[in-house]
């Protein structure tokens, strides 16, 4: 081939099917020495590797590992990076992976669901799995991974749990159900809701768990009783801002941060916690232990969580045909000083 005609052929995107021509293979057994997912002669696999490395289908580092079919790492795929929930479970999961000698990597998907073409750039760097906390992946993004053979598990406290697949999970709307039906027993006047955005599924997931335990106690839940804002502190301040019109004896929020911005805007107006506005949250991270009064509020466990889904990933790739795993993780109410939890 000439010079002019291989710089001409590197200027467009080099395919799969580019590949399969020049090493005089099918575009279906270039895919299997791609993915290991069927046997190839050791001397096709060679030249296949050969061409790809020769047309920089992949980087060279990167098509070097397809020797070992993977890269030892697993990419997390995070529904919201800011989310403190979220990087409470990634931190155990990826100190776990560390210890049995996985690297790992991040990905940040703010938008429902997860592009295809986004994917397949995780899927290209030959991940030894994948994470997705916060989110199920959609059907496609699910048939894609399992075609490339990259083993998946779904976690974190935003994800649906409909899928065939591995997944861990907490039943959010048992716990905020359980939670805010405590607050009923003792709470005579105006009850209300602070809660994520309705995109995302965790956030209706606690709202239909708030929900349910209103209309057991009192009937039909009243709108203005609720508020949807971003999962931080300053979306609670303004939700906050917003019910203090007319005061509520209990607020329920669906985030630790919520709960905190609830708290502090409550502190400014001159009224008190608890003595004035109980106040619960979710998630129980650091700052709930921190804040004074010291906010009571919901275990989700997420450490356990992180850990649980790395230890699944591990046996799925080692076990890649055996049957899906569910595990729901129960939830626990931690008392401290912002609610009280007995009259």
């Amino acid at each position: 081939m000439t010079k002019s005609s291989r710089s001409g052929l590197q200027q467009k995107r080099v395919t799969l099917r580019d590949v399969a021509d020049r090493a005089g293979v099918s575009e279906t057994t270039a895919s299997h020495v791609m993915t290991g997912r069927r046997y190839v002669a050791e001397a096709t696999q060679q030249r296949v590797l050969s061409v790809m490395e020769e047309l920089k289908y992949r980087p060279n580092q990167v098509a070097r590992s397809l020797r070992a079919r993977s890269t030892s790492t697993v990419a997390f795929i995070v529904k919201d990076i800011a989310n403190v929930s979220a990087t409470t479970s990634i931190r155990e999961a990826a100190a776990l992976l560390r210890r049995r000698g996985f690297a790992t990597t991040m990905v940040d998907s703010p938008d429902e669901g997860f592009s295809s073409g986004l994917l397949q750039q995780v899927v290209d760097r030959l991940p030894s799995g994948v994470i997705f906390f916060g989110q199920d992946p959609e059907p496609a993004a699910a048939r894609l991974l399992r075609q490339a053979s990259v083993p998946f598990v779904v976690g974190g406290l935003g994800a649906a749990h409909t899928g065939d697949w591995d997944i861990v999970y907490t039943d959010q709307a048992a716990a905020i159900r359980r939670i805010t039906a405590v607050g009923l027993a003792h709470s005579q006047s105006r009850v209300c809701f602070i809660g994520g955005n309705w995109d995302d599924e965790g956030a209706r997931t606690r709202l239909k768990g708030f929900t349910q335990a209103i209309e057991a106690s009192r009937g039909a839940l009243n709108s203005r009783d609720v508020q949807l804002v971003p999962y931080t502190v300053e979306g609670g301040r303004s939700a906050m801002a917003n019910l203090l019109s007319d005061p509520p004896t209990l607020v329920v929020c669906g985030s630790d941060q919520i709960a905190i911005g609830a708290i502090l805007k409550a502190q400014e107006a001159g009224l008190r916690i608890p003595q004035d506005i109980e106040v619960s949250g979710f998630d129980n991270v650091e700052a709930s232990e921190i804040i004074r009064p010291s906010l009571t509020t919901i275990d989700a466990r997420l450490a356990e969580q992180g850990m649980i889904c790395a230890e699944m990933l591990l046996q799925r790739i080692e076990l890649p045909e055996s049957a899906a795993q569910r595990r729901e993780l129960e939830p626990r109410v931690m008392e401290r000083q912002s609610m009280r939890l007995s009259p």
